[in-house]
């Protein structure tokens, strides 16, 4: 059986023609007017990335494509290339700047984290009687600022300071070496520096996670016979990874940008990546290799956070595989 389509439907009208025309403007027209606002309001945050965010990275990356200045970096005839990653990566001295930058932070992250763990638990239990007090007075390190801090720390690590007066007591102890009581100008005291100011963002990320841990579910688990390791283990633990996972992308990256507490609390002979990269540029004069290891500081930094994301999708994925 041949069923054709009526010709009014083959052929629309001048009439139906006009009720498409209409109904395609007033749906362009709904578009424009619900998404016209956004892209208004996205405008000033697209304008302040590009010019403030993605044009400097460009600038940055450019220049490190460009010939050293230095006669031994400097090879082709000028234009671009990778000559300038192929000299940092092969020279041992900033092979060793780069591993020193990872190791103190790792050691500053894991310390935060440590602490800042311990510290979000007392927070967390005071908050029925004190509130956020306690909270806010930890954020008094962020509102001086980093240098008052940092000098506070370098009167303390002096051989008179405080630190140095409790290291001459521990080595007054039979049962311990002697340990130089001048802690200024070490890697400990740039991981303690660095640890001082990570603390706070690493705790206000913590509370977050646990003040919303519902306490009903530790008495629940108690009254069933479980001990504090048992609830903490099965209970506060997982529920807090998020938080734990979130502090330390923050500790790590904080860490690896910290420019002031290496300048001040640290040696001059042991850099790591920031000090090296303002050598380059105010010491001699290289901007290409401060470019250089600008972006080697970025891609570093990235790899390590891609990785922990990748980390704690495995561990969440783990979880609900185990929980199913």
């Amino acid at each position: 059986m041949n069923m054709e389509m009526p010709s009014s439907e083959r052929n629309p009208t001048g009439i139906e023609k006009g009720r498409i025309q209409k109904t395609t403007a007033d749906n362009g027209y709904r578009w424009r007017s619900k998404h016209l606002g956004s892209i208004l309001l996205a405008i000033p945050a697209v304008f302040f990335n590009v010019v403030f965010l993605i044009a400097p990275l460009i600038v940055v990356l450019y220049y490190s494509l460009q010939q050293s200045s230095l006669e031994f970096v400097a090879q082709g005839n000028g234009g671009l290339s990778f000559s300038n990653y192929s000299y940092f990566f092969s020279q041992p001295y900033y092979q060793g700047i780069i591993f020193r930058s990872l190791r103190l932070s790792a050691l500053a992250t894991v310390g935060s984290l440590v602490i800042g763990y311990v510290t979000s638990l007392v927070l967390r239990g005071m908050a029925e009687k004190l509130g956020s007090t306690p909270v806010l007075i930890l954020s008094f390190p962020i509102l001086c600022g980093p240098i008052v801090t940092i000098m506070g720390w370098m009167g303390m690590m002096t051989s008179k300071g405080v630190l140095g007066h409790i290291i001459a007591l521990v080595n007054s102890l039979p049962l311990f070496p002697d340990i130089p009581t001048l802690l200024l100008g070490t890697d400990a005291a740039v991981v303690i520096g660095m640890i001082h100011f990570n603390l706070t963002f690493v705790i206000f990320n913590l509370v977050n996670v646990m003040f919303v841990i519902p306490r009903e579910l530790e008495e629940a688990a108690m009254v069933l016979g479980a001990s504090r390791w048992q609830v903490f283990r099965c209970i506060l633990w997982p529920l807090s990874l998020p938080g734990v996972f979130a502090a330390s992308l923050i500790s790590f990256a904080l860490s690896m940008s910290s420019f002031v507490t290496p300048s001040y609390l640290g040696n001059a002979a042991r850099p790591i990546l920031t000090t090296q990269i303002s050598k380059f540029m105010f010491s001699t004069y290289n901007w290409q290799l401060a470019s250089t290891a600008s972006v080697v500081l970025l891609v570093i930094s990235l790899i390590i956070v891609i990785l922990q994301s990748m980390a704690f999708r495995r561990v969440s994925t783990l979880k609900r595989w185990v929980g199913e």
